[in-house]
Parts: C-alpha cells; sequence; structure tokens
C-alpha cells in the first residue's frame, strides 16, 4: 500500500493537497540560510528538522519532532556565537544576550521565546501536551531565520581583519 497523508490533518483543517508543498516549503527554509561554515551544527539540526517536516505529512507528530529540533539549531547558534561562557546559561539567558547585542529584532525575539516555549511545552509537560499543530509550521520556519541570523553575526565575527585603507567585502 502506498504511503497516505496522515488523516488528522484533516481534522485540523489542513488543506494539503499533495506531500510535495511540503517539500517545497522546507526547500524555501532551506533557502534562508547562509553557506554552512566550519561550525555547521545548526545547519545539520536544520536539515533533520526539514525532513521531519516533509515526512510529517505522513505522520503529523514528525512536525513536533521537527519544531524540537529546529529548537535545537536555534540554541546550538546561540552557542556558536557565544563559545566564550564559561558555565552553562539558559536558552533564555542566551536570547537575551543576542538581543541585547543587536542580533535580533523585536521579532525574532518574541519567536526565539515561542520557541523557548514549545520546548518547554513539550520537554516537561505537566500532563498532556496540548498544542495547535498548524502554528508549530511556523515555528519551524521562525527557527530558520533566527539561525541563519545568528550565523550571519558569527561570519561577521569571525572575518579577518580588512587591512587599512583596504574596503571590507560584504
Amino acid at each position: 500500500m502506498a504511503p497516505r497523508r496522515d488523516p488528522r490533518w484533516k481534522e485540523y483543517g489542513a488543506r494539503i493537497p499533495r506531500q510535495s508543498t511540503w517539500t517545497e516549503q522546507a526547500g524555501i527554509w532551506s533557502g534562508l540560510l547562509p553557506e554552512p561554515g566550519f561550525l555547521d551544527g545548526p545547519f545539520q539540526l536544520l536539515r533533520t528538522a526539514r525532513s521531519l517536516f516533509i515526512y510529517s505529512w505522513y505522520d503529523c507528530d514528525f512536525l513536533t519532532v521537527a519544531v524540537l529540533v529546529a529548537n535545537q539549531a536555534v540554541e546550538a547558534a546561540f552557542r556558536v556565537l557565544y563559545p566564550e561562557l564559561t558555565k552553562p546559561s539558559s536558552f533564555e539567558t542566551l536570547i537575551k544576550r543576542a538581543r541585547a547585542d543587536g542580533h535580533l529584532s523585536d521579532e525574532q525575539l518574541e519567536w526565539a521565546h515561542d520557541l523557548r516555549d514549545m520546548r518547554n511545552l513539550l520537554s516537561h509537560p505537566l500532563a498532556h501536551a496540548n498544542l495547535d499543530v498548524l502554528p508549530t509550521v511556523n515555528l519551524v520556519g521562525f527557527a530558520h531565520e533566527i539561525v541563519a541570523t545568528i550565523m550571519e553575526a558569527v561570519a561577521r565575527r569571525d572575518r579577518p581583519p580588512t587591512p587599512a585603507g583596504m574596503p571590507r567585502p560584504s
């Protein structure tokens, strides 16, 4: 029997005519990211999140896991940006520092907190973690935008200095 769309998507009111719609969306998210550098852990995590997202068409539970993995990518990107932290810092502390350093817009700050809240809900449920599945799709996309922003900041930080009098490459 050929794989079929998870029937629960219909219960959620999702009109997803074909699985390729998920594949196209994952391709759009991939296009948001800069070229991976030496430290590509966040990019690898996002690639896994995109794969899980694509296969969530067949089993919508994969979407929840995709959000958790995308969240790991965001946290990993912050830890690449701030490797000098000697003691383990909470995800919230990393978000606040990135905002204070000017790396996150107000909108990205809100997304980062939404991701953290979703991670906490799913990782530490008091009971059954009820969540609206469709908005979690946005969280996977937001994670891509945040990782792109943070990893671009890392690339700017790690760029070798330009000799005096030479224009800095963009």
